[in-house]
């Protein structure tokens, strides 16, 4: 009975010891909304002549390290990572190697850090220390923005470099760096005297240098002089290079017959071939873009299908061979049902909006895969109970067919088809088609004016864009120095309004590039949200102010 006492009483023993070895968020009690704090470091703040490669930063209270110490970061940049290690309330950083002399570094710790309660974040917070007897203290100041919609760019490196070596953003860490907040803005501190190469990165691979396809850039093509205690950056912008090397990125097949490309470049044309050698007939679709293709075959009888893509691009040839197992699939067009095969069937849409065509407007119908009309004569139009013959389209392509309403003022007009008269590649036809709509009155419509100052007479080429609240083009013009256009026949909306100033005049938006020290292109975007009312017309005065083209330096500067 004694032994059994004996046996409990060890039991409970070791199961409160066991308890109170785990550190375990309490229960109850109001929610813990405070973020950590750190209470002391070593070396204290604004140290100088430090020569060790261990830091500590001690909370007030326990906490965790989410990401590892990713998220640490050493101003200037190590090429490798200090280990980070916790130690109860302690946060212990290891530098792996050794810090330069006479150099003011600055340690920023943040989000990365949370407490063991409730994963608040800590607040960032920076150690700033020396190696050599004396602190730096100038700092620098700016902003950045996406080049192309002007929206703010955040979380993106903004580097100094104490060299115009133009290879220096791809094969050297920068002097200093910082981090763009939620506005875009930054701050860079603790700077030395000098002049500096200003790069700003969105760095994909965490590595502090531009060396990864895709990687955004912005950069200024004139040098930095932080000879004050805040020094203000002028504006950068930020956009992807395109390639300079043709390649294809990704690739899908998928059945009856699409093929899908994305290129780093758009290929003048494009030549397919199957495993024979023998040339495959392809039907591009209108969804294609400039970078990515989307191409439909016959359906192939074998297992796999096997692709020799040929594309061509300023003359030189690109060769892709592309293999895939063919994947059966019997059409469907039951929805909701477990294990039902993927709808393959034709699917057949049109351009009307809220049931109704603008003024002038044609009726297109569109089919998602390549089709043709095996029976024009079925459509009709069904106007008041009249019945009329729609006639033969007024245009027609692989995807689109264009019928021209006609004129029924303020009445429903329906267009109707017998089921079987459109047939598309895979001989898949189309069920009975009955579309409602009415054609809007100009009245119900509103045109815009819109006057240019200062522009006319200017030999640039500007690209006009006018954009839906869906980010849509809806009207996509070209200006060349005339004082005003008019774009007619709107629906009641709201829209917005962009110019990009065409310098390479190829009739579209080109980024920036670095080798050339070419910025992007500039855009201008009309500074409110343009609201189109039905039988209004309005006016507005749209300010182009063109700059002048940047130019390389053409004296870099050297090293200090």
């Amino acid at each position: 009975m004694r032994q059994k006492l004996k046996n409990r009483l060890l039991l409970l023993l070791l199961v409160f010891l066991a308890a109170c070895a785990n550190r375990v968020p309490p229960d109850g009690g109001p929610r813990d909304r405070t973020a950590p704090q750190v209470l002391l470091s070593v070396p204290p703040q604004k140290s100088i002549d430090i020569q060790g490669n261990r830091f500590e930063f001690t909370f007030d209270e326990f906490i965790q390290l989410k990401d590892g110490g990713s998220s640490i970061m050493v101003s200037p940049p190590l090429r490798k990572p200090p280990d980070a290690v916790l130690q109860g309330k302690r946060l212990v950083l290891k530098m792996n190697e050794l810090l330069d002399s006479n150099t003011t570094y600055t340690i920023t710790i943040g989000a990365g850090i949370v407490d063991l309660t409730e994963s608040n974040p800590l607040e960032p917070y920076s150690l700033v220390f020396s190696t050599g007897p004396n602190l730096d203290s100038l700092s620098c100041f700016g902003n950045v923005k996406d080049a192309f919609n002007g929206e703010v760019a955040k979380d993106v490196l903004v580097m100094l470099y104490r060299s115009d070596t133009d290879s220096l953003p791809k094969t050297m860490l920068p002097r200093y760096f910082a981090k763009t907040d939620a506005s875009g803005n930054y701050k860079i501190e603790n700077l030395k005297r000098g002049i500096y190469k200003v790069f700003a990165l969105k760095d994909i691979n965490s590595n502090y240098l531009y060396d990864q396809p895709g990687e955004m850039i912005g950069f200024s093509n004139v040098l930095l002089a932080i000879d004050s205690a805040k020094t203000a950056v002028e504006q950068l912008s930020l956009s992807a290079e395109e390639a300079k090397v043709q390649r294809l990125i990704r690739n899908e097949y998928l059945e009856p017959g699409q093929l899908t490309l994305k290129y780093a470049l758009s290929p003048d044309s494009i030549q397919v071939t199957d495993f024979t050698g023998e040339k495959v007939t392809y039907f591009k679709s209108d969804l294609s873009s400039s970078d990515s293709l989307s191409l439909f075959f016959k359906r192939f009888q074998q297992d796999s299908v096997k692709f020799y893509i040929r594309n061509f691009l300023k003359g030189e040839l690109h060769t892709d061979t592309l293999e895939f197992k063919a994947r059966k699939q019997a059409v469907s067009s039951k929805k909701g049902r477990k294990g039902s095969a993927v709808d393959t069937s034709l699917k057949v849409t049109s351009n009307i909006e809220g049931k109704k065509l603008l003024p002038a407007e044609a009726l297109r119908l569109l089919t998602n895969y390549p089709s043709q009309l095996t029976d024009s004569a079925s459509f009709k139009w069904i106007i008041a109970g009249d019945t009329l013959d729609a006639g033969r389209p007024v245009s027609s392509g692989d995807f689109a067919f264009s019928f021209k309403p006609p004129s029924a003022p303020g009445k429903a007009i329906y267009l109707i088809a017998a089921p079987g008269s459109i047939s598309d590649l895979y001989n898949h036809i189309n069920d009975s088609l009955k579309l409602d709509f009415r054609v809007m009155d100009t009245d119900e419509t509103g045109n815009l004016e819109i006057v240019f100052r200062d522009f006319a007479n200017t030999p640039q080429q500007v690209l006009l864009e006018l954009t839906d609240g869906k980010g849509r083009v809806i009207k996509a013009l070209t200006v060349n120095g005339q004082d005003s256009l008019v774009i007619e026949s709107l629906r009641p909306g709201t829209f917005k309004l962009r110019a990009i100033e065409d310098r390479n005049k190829d009739g579209r938006w080109t980024p920036a590039n670095y080798d050339t020290k070419i910025q992007a292109e500039p855009v201008f975007r009309y500074s409110a949200e343009i609201a189109i009312r039905a039988g209004w017309d309005l006016a507005v005065e749209f300010e182009i102010n063109l700059p002048p083209e940047e130019k390389r330096p053409d004296k870099p500067a050297s090293e200090e």
